[in-house]
């Protein structure tokens, strides 16, 4: 019968502590985003698509209207949130605001003109590029 001395049965104990330390922690990048909060009318578009490890889009037919809210890690979460569409006249940008509640977190992008354009969504944390296709109405029947 083999006998454990002490100082092993302690060494023992302490194996997985030390294993445990040794792995490096990653640290989570702060993120921000936008989700959408409502739908297209029909026969047009207007999505997010936030996939991880893609570039994040926006697609939002012209002339068409999307409440989107803010979403992000940091501390305060959206709170002071800034939007900014690149060129600038590509979308139109506003608070939205519901009847009992006021948020800072909610707005309404509106799509001005075709195209390939970027929105920048900042936050006290972080910063996300989002890349907005504006794709023509469909034509009528």
């Amino acid at each position: 019968m083999s006998r454990i001395f002490p100082p092993t049965r302690a060494l023992a104990a302490l194996l997985p502590t030390l294993l445990l330390t040794a792995c490096p922690v990653e640290e989570v990048e702060d993120r921000a985003g936008l989700y959408a909060i409502t739908a297209a009318p029909p026969a047009l578009e207007a999505r997010v698509n936030n996939t991880p490890d893609a570039v994040p889009t926006i697609t939002l037919t012209e002339g068409a209207a999307l409440g989107v809210a803010c979403w992000s890690t940091c501390e305060d979460e959206c709170e002071g949130a800034s939007l900014t569409a690149e060129p600038e006249d590509a979308l139109e940008i506003l608070p939205a605001y519901a009847t009992r509640y006021t948020y800072s977190d909610n707005f309404v992008l509106i799509a001005k003109k075709r195209g390939a354009f970027s929105l920048r969504v900042e936050t006290s944390c972080a910063t996300t590029l989002y890349r907005v296709d504006v794709p023509a109405q469909p034509a009528s029947p």
